[in-house]
């Protein structure tokens, strides 16, 4: 909880920094008022098993007034999430970005997805991007702004939902569209 950016450059900042192809079992655990993102899963060959967490209201980093990710996924890494709530945390609820790069999601909830803090654009409840591959099975993404869940890039970027419920997303701050 609580996580301070780095020094002398007021940057990142997560509560957990899963990268270089480790490997993290997390069960049971709060991830609350991180920066940047809660949980960061970097490079290929790494991955993360996340089950019975909650992550809740991540911030930006200091240095530039972006990121606030509750999961961030990316550069080839995989993380399966099962029964997680991410819940008031800014850009992306959950994210997945770059080629090889896949993300499970089973039992989850999303909601109250809040924008940049620089900007006031996105506030995105999952958003899955430029070659990333992502599965929801039985999830609720509520109350986002922008797009409750958000899928774009040339193939291989993938998306499957089932069991999924998306309900009241609501425009961007930053310019009103949605």
């Amino acid at each position: 909880r609580d996580t301070g950016s780095r020094t002398p450059s007021p940057s990142h900042g997560e509560g957990l920094d899963v990268e270089l192809g480790a490997q993290a079992t997390v069960e049971r655990t709060v991830f609350a008022r991180n920066r940047d993102a809660a949980v960061l899963v970097l490079h290929a060959g790494t991955s993360a098993a996340l089950s019975d967490i909650v992550v809740r209201d991540t911030v930006f980093q200091e240095s530039d007034l972006l990121g606030g990710h509750g999961l961030d996924v990316q550069q080839g890494a995989h993380a399966a999430v099962e029964r997680a709530v991410f819940e008031g945390n800014q850009t992306m609820g959950v994210y997945a970005y770059l080629d090889g790069t896949s993300l499970e999601l089973t039992d989850v909830v999303v909601r109250d997805t809040a924008p940049r803090e620089g900007d006031g654009l996105a506030g995105r409840g999952l958003g899955t991007e430029d070659g990333a591959q992502t599965a929801v099975l039985r999830g609720l993404f509520e109350r986002n702004r922008d797009a409750g869940v958000f899928a774009t890039g040339d193939a291989p970027t993938s998306l499957s939902l089932t069991d999924v419920v998306v309900r009241d997303t609501a425009p961007r701050e930053g310019d009103g569209l949605a």
